[in-house]
């Protein structure tokens, strides 16, 4: 009954989040509801999730949210896959419209290599949508005010929601794991965790960071933006929220989130609160995980989730309250599913899980190990055997493959491509007393050294089936090692400052000081964005205001299908309603920037002739990195580029000029290093 009462509170702010939340939620939208997954699967008919439907493209996914269904199309032979999406007619401003849905798609899609695969997708769907499928929930009166509360089903799928329950659970973690520690451990904790949060939007760079930024979009930020609460939340606040603003503003939040997710892994596996605190200490200050707190990269997430699951299996394993122990594991089973679907490698979690269940449990009932190792380690490998199989089958191929070994044979002990080793990214003192903290292991607790060790080595291993060749790129790969890295310095700090006992005094305030000052020491690694993907990402988002809402721009589009800048810069809510600020267009399709367009061939779509045959109101074309990649070598520019300047005069409206330098050569495609590139926004001025 005591842990009860403990618990007490932490249940009532749950449910007075998620009521007040559906409260408001509900004056926003009217929802999808699980029941009715077997209605709008059947919409599809005669095609299947798996299926193939025209010209080798195949229906890959229906993703049933709270207010849309995003369909997803294959080709099962290039692997490129488009996106499109069914959504209330009252909530999007498309006219495509169907019984019950408004379909929102480019015209990549309509238009592209999957226009027919598409076309014969929405036949189905027109013929089988007997209209009806969005919930009609009760009203109720509440000052004045009618409320229509939406399902609880929709409430777990709000990516606002589950990082509120991530945050409750993680709080709680952390209390748990401070009972018997000095009173001033917790206090330490939040100082450690605020400090954390205003160093990082100090001096953290605002930048996208990672592959694919423009139309690449995780689960939570989509859960969340497309979710019920975040509509309902933009309306009270008014003015203007776009989805570039919620993906920062997320791994923001799982940033600041990561010195408490530490020190309730930390003060499970060493059994020490204060090495546990000084291990969230350095994550607060480490230079790698500061570069990275606002921008796009899901590794934030996966390093918080992942600490989370395994101090739940250590709660789950070790906690005297049978309570206790069974809410951890029913809270891990939900945690540990999500990371599986963060990122694909992930699935090495679950040697972890497993070894680190194995490590702390020597002492425990055999039953009660094999009941929660089992089970954690289970939930795991189904899901990521459903992730990997789905999507990455040709990953986990070369992931085992001998090349793969021979990479991380030689990224183990290169600092150019270890960023371990590196001291651009990681302070040498950080890794002198990793070091020194495995060394001090050998001598007091071999299990652990070898687990942390083992742990570091498995994920470079992995990871090496991807080596960028720029360190800064392999540092975000790299984010996974500094959970077993760091608790290695922490015990390298606490082997110091023992072997040095008389000097603790200064010795103790010396090493903190220098541990703290290394983000301003490495900070022309933190802020660097002098790369051409960060470089065309700042320059988009900052002429977005100059653009009228409605506004055609034309696009020289490349990568994937729907890679569009000012479609992703353009997803936005105004008053509770999401919208689309841009008339984003394909002016051509891409192709191999080694060759030379035909001669006397059209580098613009029918589609561009057509628009600047009879020019919008406002029409803008945007000359952007894939101008200066798909070209031929004697060519100054794509064609299809400049096509549109011999048809109108065009008007500079923003440009910017910078070499090039690639972040990741996979996504620089024909771009030079050190090559001459101009950015440039135009209005089109009709003749």
């Amino acid at each position: 009954m005591d842990a009860l009462r403990r618990l007490l509170p932490s249940l009532l702010l749950v449910v007075g989040a998620l009521t007040w939340t559906s409260q408001a939620v509900a004056e926003v939208r009217p929802v999808l509801e699980r029941r009715q997954q077997g209605a709008i699967e059947a919409m599809f008919r005669p095609y299947s999730v798996g299926k193939p439907v025209a010209n080798g493209w195949a229906l890959w996914d229906v993703d049933i949210e709270p207010i849309q269904i995003a369909v997803g199309l294959k080709n099962t032979q290039t692997g490129t896959k488009v996106t499109f999406w069914l959504r209330h007619p009252e909530f999007t401003s498309s006219s495509d419209r169907t019984k019950s849905f408004a379909v929102d798609a480019d015209p990549s899609v309509r238009e592209g290599p999957a226009a027919e695969a598409f076309k014969l997708v929405m036949a189905a769907v027109r013929a089988n949508d007997a209209g009806g499928l969005w919930s009609t929930p009760r009203s109720v009166i509440r000052q004045k005010t009618r409320v229509e509360q939406a399902p609880i089903s929709s409430w777990v799928r709000d990516g606002l929601v589950q990082t509120a329950f991530i945050f409750l659970v993680l709080l709680s973690l952390a209390w748990r794991a401070a009972r018997g520690a000095p009173r001033w451990v917790l206090p330490a904790l939040l100082v450690v965790t605020v400090g954390g949060a205003l160093l990082r939007w100090w001096i953290a760079p605002e930048a996208v960071l990672g592959a694919w930024p423009f139309s690449r979009l995780e689960a939570l930020p989509r859960l969340t933006f497309h979710g019920l609460a975040l509509p309902a939340l933009a309306d009270r606040a008014g003015g203007s929220l776009y989805l570039t603003e919620v993906i920062h503003a997320l791994t923001f939040v799982f940033a600041v989130f990561a010195p408490l997710a530490m020190f309730a892994h930390g003060r499970y596996l060493v059994r020490d609160a204060r090495l546990a605190l000084l291990a969230a200490f350095l994550v607060a200050v480490l230079p790698m995980h500061i570069r990275f707190s606002r921008s796009e990269v899901a590794f934030m997430t996966s390093l918080v989730l992942s600490s989370v699951s395994l101090a739940l299996t250590h709660v789950a394993l070790r906690d005297e309250s049978r309570l206790w122990r069974g809410v951890a594991l029913v809270a891990a089973i939900p945690i540990i599913w999500a990371i599986m679907f963060v990122r694909p490698l992930n699935v090495l979690f679950v040697p972890v899980l497993f070894g680190v269940g194995l490590l702390t449990s020597r002492d425990l009932p055999k039953g009660r190990v094999v009941g929660v190792v089992g089970t954690v380690a289970a939930v795991g490998a189904v899901a990521a055997g459903i992730e990997l199989s789905a999507d990455h089958g040709t990953q986990v191929g070369e992931g085992l493959s001998l090349t793969t070994v021979q990479n991380g044979l030689r990224i183990l002990v290169d600092p150019q491509f270890n960023s371990l080793l590196s001291p651009r990214v990681t302070p040498p003192l950080f890794l002198v007393l990793a070091v020194y903290g495995a060394v001090s292991l050998w001598r007091t607790n071999r299990r652990l050294m070898l687990l942390l060790l083992g742990w570091i080595v498995m994920f470079l291993m992995a990871h090496a089936v991807v080596v960028p060749d720029r360190i800064e790129m392999q540092a975000r790969y790299h984010l996974h090692l500094i959970v077993p890295f760091l608790l290695l310095t922490a015990c390298g700090v606490q082997a110091t400052v023992e072997r040095f006992e008389r000097h603790r005094r200064r010795l103790v305030p010396a090493l903190l000081a220098a541990l703290a000052l290394s983000p301003l020491f490495q900070l022309s690694f933190v802020r660097d964005l002098d790369f051409n993907l960060p470089r065309e990402y700042a320059f988009v988002s900052s002429v977005r205001e100059r653009i009228p809402e409605g506004c055609t721009v034309l696009e020289f589009a490349t990568g994937e299908p729907g890679d569009l800048r000012f479609t992703r810069i353009g997803d936005y809510y105004r008053d509770g309603r999401y919208r689309q600020r841009f008339d984003a267009r394909v002016t051509t399709a891409p192709r191999d920037h080694t060759q030379r367009f035909p001669k006397g061939a059209d580098p613009l779509t029918s589609e561009a002739r057509a628009i600047l045959a009879k020019p919008p109101e406002c029409l803008m074309i945007y000359r952007g990195l894939s101008c200066y990649s798909f070209k031929h070598r004697d060519e100054d520019i794509a064609p299809a580029c400049s096509a549109v300047a011999s048809v109108h005069p065009l008007v500079p409206v923003e440009t910017v000029q910078f070499q090039s330098r690639y972040y990741d050569a996979a996504m620089s495609d024909g771009l030079t290093e050190g090559q001459g590139v101009e950015l440039g926004l135009y209005r089109v001025r009709p003749r």
